[in-house]
């Protein structure tokens, strides 16, 4: 029997090599799907909005999303419409020159924020987001 040449050894290893890669990301990618499902959602959103105050100084129309664990993602939701009363109101006291200053959005967002947790005797809303703002002054 002659002994296989050197050239067909070859042959034989990188073909082995390749089904070894192939299984191996095979595999991979099998644990990475797998492990996913597993991977708890930490943050919950959830949409108010659109919103629309107006007042004899200025007009605001704006949508938000509020962020709250995942926990807590019924709780928002069993309670949007207090929540909304809340920003609402709060949105009825804004000073539209601070909103125009540097920070300003952001500074509304904290307010909000602060606003709903007191309001509401929790801490269970970690921040509220503006997704749209339009504030008219002057109307």
């Amino acid at each position: 029997m002659p002994k296989p040449k050197s050239r067909d050894k070859f042959t034989l290893i990188a073909i082995g090599l390749i089904i070894f890669l192939l299984v191996a990301s095979f595999a991979a990618v099998w644990f990475y799907r797998h492990e996913q499902g597993k991977t708890s959602l930490r943050q919950n959103y959830t949409v108010v909005g659109p919103l629309v105050v107006s007042t004899d100084e200025y007009s605001v129309g704006t949508s938000m999303a509020l962020e709250t664990s995942a926990g807590n993602a019924e709780w928002a939701r069993n309670n949007q419409s207090a929540i909304r009363a809340v920003i609402e109101t709060t949105l009825r006291s804004l000073d539209a020159q601070q909103v125009h200053l540097p920070g300003g959005l952001a500074a509304l967002q904290v307010a909000l924020t602060a606003a709903v947790n007191k309001s509401m005797k929790t801490d269970k809303v970690e921040q509220i987001l503006l997704t749209d703002f339009l504030l008219q002054t002057g109307v």
